[in-house]
């Protein structure tokens, strides 16, 4: 089989007051990402319509991918037992745990949900952040420009630690005449410690580091 590539997007929103809305379109990956890696990332400290303030991540990589097809894709990003493996030996991460919850058709759609146990190593004051979370993945009816459109967010009915909310967004393109995926995932983060500036790169690089040991980056 051809070799193919995958562009992998993660960027953060807010559920209900953010840019959730505004994300509900097609992939775009921004001008020099792939210049000199595989990968490349954007943050940055906003606030939603309240004023409330939130972590904006974004996360775009272009991976070799051996793949068969879509589904085969998703089920490697959404393989929570994994996750752990992806991460080991990782300074910016630790997973204590990960693995899936619970598994259900939603509207004729897959509906998954995750319980993690993570640590993320952020610098003083925010120090490190141990994260417990409970997190539902749900698919998506694909836009018309997409292949795969799943969105996520942390579940209300679970005591979070570390992290007061999490949503965001999964986007899956195949490019055919160029032979590669666009993955582009939205997501925003609201943790608990109140030094946003310092948790944001080190939150940034966790979420990074995930994926570059997901798919072997360079």
């Amino acid at each position: 089989m051809n070799k193919l590539f995958l562009l992998i997007l993660v960027s953060t929103f807010a559920s209900g007051h953010s840019s959730l809305a505004h994300a509900e379109s097609g992939i775009s990956i921004p001008t020099r990402c792939f210049e000199t890696s595989e990968y490349c990332t954007k943050s940055s400290i906003d606030r939603d319509d309240r004023n409330r303030q939130f972590i904006n991540i974004k996360f775009y990589a272009r991976v070799p991918n051996d793949y068969e097809n879509k589904e085969e894709l998703i089920d490697k990003l959404l393989a929570f037992q994994d996750w752990d493996d992806y991460t080991l030996g990782a300074t910016e991460i630790q997973y204590r745990s990960s693995g899936l919850v619970s598994s259900r058709i939603y509207s004729g759609k897959r509906e998954l949900t995750q319980y993690a146990r993570y640590a993320i190593d952020a610098p003083w004051p925010a120090g490190q952040i141990e994260v417990v979370e409970r997190t539902v993945y749900r698919e998506l009816e694909p836009l018309k420009n997409l292949d795969a459109y799943w969105n996520f967010f942390t579940s209300r009915e679970f005591s979070h630690q570390g992290i007061k909310r999490k949503d965001g967004l999964l986007k899956v393109l195949f490019i055919a005449p160029m032979n590669f995926y666009h993955i582009e995932v939205n997501m925003e983060v609201v943790p608990t410690t109140a030094f946003l500036k310092a948790a944001r790169k080190a939150i940034t690089n966790a979420i990074g580091r995930l994926f570059l040991g997901m798919f072997n980056l360079n």
